[in-house]
This record gives C-alpha cells, sequence and structure tokens, in this order.
C-alpha cells in the first residue's frame, strides 16, 4: 500500500517530466522556439544549440510574436511589468504608461549564433525595422493570452 502511494504521489508531482508538456509550446522558424512550462507569464524565446540544450535568446514575458523567412519579431514586458497593469495600482503605475514597459526585439534568422536580445523601445524597434528593410507585411501573428494563443 505505502509503494501505491509513493508511485502516485511520484507521477502527480513529476507530471510534466512525465508528459513533457509546457503550457506553450510552438515552433518557430530556424531552430527558435517558443516555450514557457508552468503558466503563460514563463514564455520565452530559445534558441536550440544541440540535441538536448538550448540557450534563451527572449527572456519572459514573450506575449507576441511575427515571423517570416528572415525574421522573428517579438514583444514581451520588461522585468515582470505585466503584473503592474494586472493590478491597475495607480501608486505602483504613477503616469507610466504600458507601451513604456514593452519591449520590442528582432531575430535575424541568419544568425547562427545568437546572443540574447536586450529588447527596444518603440522608436528604437521602428528605426531598426526600416534600416533591415523588414517588410511591412511583417506582423505579430501569434498572441498570447491567459490560457489562450491566438
Amino acid at each position: 500500500m505505502k509503494k501505491i502511494i509513493v508511485l502516485i504521489l511520484s507521477i502527480i508531482l513529476f507530471q510534466s517530466c512525465y508528459f513533457g508538456a509546457g503550457v506553450v509550446e510552438v515552433d518557430l522558424p530556424g531552430s527558435y522556439f517558443l516555450f514557457g512550462n508552468n503558466s503563460i507569464d514563463e514564455t520565452a524565446i530559445f534558441f536550440e544549440t544541440g540535441e538536448y540544450s538550448s540557450d534563451v535568446i527572449v527572456e519572459e514575458t514573450v506575449f507576441a510574436i511575427g515571423f517570416n523567412k528572415k525574421f522573428i519579431i517579438a514583444k514581451s514586458y520588461t522585468n515582470n511589468s505585466k503584473f503592474m497593469f494586472e493590478d491597475k495600482n495607480p501608486k505602483i503605475l504613477n503616469g507610466i504608461q504600458e507601451d513604456d514597459l514593452i519591449s520590442y526585439h528582432i531575430l535575424d534568422l541568419r544568425e547562427k549564433n545568437p546572443k540574447k536580445s536586450k529588447g527596444m523601445n518603440f522608436t528604437e524597434y521602428v528605426k531598426k525595422r526600416r534600416d533591415l528593410k523588414i517588410s511591412e507585411k511583417l506582423n505579430f501573428t501569434i498572441i498570447l493570452k491567459q490560457n489562450t494563443i491566438k
């Protein structure tokens, strides 16, 4: 009886290991993938560096992604700032606009060893898009919301 209880508890505790499931798992072009293990707020973009290894390229919380044959574009909240807007606490916000807390990322699929993206503000993002001649047709097509992927 004791062995059965231990077995059941082990299965419950390690279910993500058994089933290998994350809340968000999306393959992106190249060796990139979008992954969030326990919650949508943990979603990040990774680059596969080997059979069982990967590097974080865009840290959590990624919430919008788009891609074509040359580039991946992404939006993420900075430093868990998403929670500031969920609470809508005026003392915390103190005049800060949501756009001030969003980082934009452009990943060049031609790079063989990409580095971690530091993110840009919207003005820098628009300028870099222009400099790289990224098509205006490239938009954010994957939008992550709590419990859904659109």
